[in-house]
């Protein structure tokens, strides 16, 4: 029946009673029903209304407002209440305040009207806490917040232990400009909203993102979360994460969502997986500058397609895309600290690999076609012969033996041509000095990775002709060549500079080659390499600045 089901009775017969009589005798019997059958009370409410019976209108219009034993009708209750109110019936002034102040319709709600009809009440009982507490909603419905917590605090004070967590939690509700219940119409929002009400301005905020105004949204949550709304800051952190009111900036998102969870917001899985893992990066770049963040971001993505070059084409797609999604958002927020701290060329990464994100590029032949039986059988071959190959060529498990491992690289090309195979043999080739040097093979092989796709070989490659121990084949040109190529799918790995600064010291660029070699050293002193390449790249650096190549190894 409701909160006020238990205490009706005892509510109407304090009200005031007309006439004897038949009026009367149809009150108390309503009043007698109520509880057990509330329709045929309203009925009999009704009818010892229509025959004058003050109480009687203010029971009907109980029923009205609070739907016992008919449909909830406001526009009823209030008339009921009114009929009321003209034979100075308190119980029907406290009916028409709460539905002014507090009913879940808001288009019914006006604060003076309710302010008016509480203050009777609070007038005539100044020590209740009811009654005191009713005028702290009419006075909030009225914007009038620093007059409802005034109020709310004396209904405290004079208040029961039971009544008391209630009134504290309504007087939590006034301090930050939010009426009780929390239900209001538009007309009211942006009226409370210009008198500085904290919850008004975060709703109003809301309202203008549901209707697609980003802009205003975004101002209103901004003034909201100034006086410290954390609802606001969280939409705020929204805002700029999603970039939809203004452009996309994780750094003022995070920290509205660390502002939002020290006001004591729940955040939800999504808020937490970003702060989560934006906040591991954040940590560890905050205090570097732009430039650090803008290379790491580089190199993140760089390391990314390597390790995407290396996936077998029968890998599974979406492990393999769960990879790539995760090393991106890592190179993003890297971007997106680099921004914040000025990178000129920061704001235009951040948005291509955001693209890149939001648009998931299939690997290639991670999601081919349904082989064929055989088809599957030979790959599922080949990839045994190159797991065995790795054992002999690591010494994993077995004893070390590179001519076994070549054997069994070339078999399982053979059965599945591909160019990390063909880089690995390459490479093999190039180191297995015994029984003899086989130098043309490898640059054989390492220019057939190259041929189905694979870039790695460039390196080898630059390598070989800037420092091979055989001057048949150095050729300058030809490392220069294959270096710079390298560079274009490696420019934010340190080592394609140095490998680079080797090419151009054979071919006699002593200029290009201390420029690419001071590159190197620039791009490595933050990282863990440091401490362990630092002394050998400066002695080659004193040799080109001597006009002299690195020697051969």
């Amino acid at each position: 029946m409701g909160k006020w089901t238990s205490c009706l009775a005892a509510l109407l017969l304090a009200g005031t009673v007309g006439a004897d009589g038949q009026a009367d005798a149809l009150y108390k019997r309503g009043t007698a029903l109520y509880e057990t059958t509330p329709a045929l009370a309203f009925e009999l409410f009704k009818e010892a209304g229509e025959a004058g019976n003050a109480s009687a209108m203010a029971g009907a219009g109980h029923c009205c407002e609070t739907g016992t034993g008919t449909a909830v009708d406001y526009a009823k209750a209030i008339e009921w209440y009114e009929l009321a109110v003209q034979q100075n019936s308190l119980t029907a002034c406290a009916g028409l305040a709460r539905i002014y102040a507090s009913c879940e319709d808001p288009e019914f709600h006006d604060g003076e009207k309710a302010v008016k009809f509480a203050g009777v009440g609070a007038r005539k009982k100044p020590r209740d806490a009811e009654a005191l507490a009713l005028l702290a909603a009419a006075h909030a419905r009225n914007f009038d917040f620093e007059q409802a917590m005034k109020t709310q605090t004396a209904a405290i004070r004079v208040g029961s232990l039971k009544q008391n967590p209630l009134l504290k939690e309504q007087l939590t509700f006034y301090s930050t400009g939010k009426p009780s219940p929390a239900v209001a119409s538009e007309y009211w929002i942006v009226g409370a909203a210009d008198k500085g009400s904290v919850w008004a301005m975060f709703m109003l905020g809301r309202m203008c993102r549901d209707n697609g105004d980003m802009g205003l949204a975004f101002e209103w949550f901004n003034k909201a979360a100034a006086v410290g709304s954390g609802e606001a800051a969280l939409a705020m952190g929204d805002l700029h994460w999603e970039g939809t009111a203004v452009p996309a900036n994780y750094v003022a998102a995070f920290e509205c969502y660390q502002i939002a969870q020290e006001t004591g917001i729940e955040l939800g899985s999504d808020h937490k997986v970003r702060v989560s893992f934006f906040g591991s990066v954040w940590e560890k770049y905050e205090h570097k500058d732009r430039e650090d963040c803008f290379r790491e971001g580089k190199r993140s993505e760089a390391w990314m397609n390597e390790m995407l070059s290396r996936v077998r084409t029968d890998a599974d797609a979406q492990k393999v895309e769960g990879f790539r999604q995760s090393v991106l958002k890592r190179s993003l927020y890297c971007f997106a600290i680099a921004d914040s701290k000025g990178h000129p060329d920061a704001a235009a990464e951040f948005v291509r690999v955001r693209r890149m994100i939001e648009s998931p590029a299939p690997i290639a032949g991670s999601r081919a076609p349904r082989r064929t039986t055989a088809e599957a059988s030979a790959r599922t071959k080949a990839n045994a012969l190159r797991i065995e190959a790795r054992k002999y060529e690591d010494g994993k498990e077995v004893k070390k033996d590179k001519l076994k491992a070549l054997e069994l690289y070339l078999e399982a090309f053979e059965i599945l041509p591909d160019d990390r195979s063909a880089y690995t043999i390459g490479s093999l080739y190039l180191g297995i000095k015994k029984p003899v040097w086989q130098v043309e093979p490898g640059i054989e092989w390492l220019e057939k990775s190259l041929e189905l796709g694979g870039y790695y070989a460039h390196w080898r490659l630059a390598e070989l002709y800037a420092k091979c121990k055989d001057p048949v084949f150095r050729n300058g040109e030809k490392a220069v060549h294959h270096a710079k190529l390298f560079v274009v799918k490696q420019e934010d790995l340190f080592g394609a500079y140095a490998t680079l600064a080797y090419a151009y010291a054979r071919n006699g660029q002593f200029k290009e080659a201390e420029t690419s070699m001071l590159k190197t050293i620039s791009m490595m002193r933050d990282t863990k390499f440091y401490e362990q390449y630092i002394d050998r790249y400066n002695k080659e650096l004193a040799l080109f600045r001597q006009g002299q190549a690195v020697p051969p190894d």
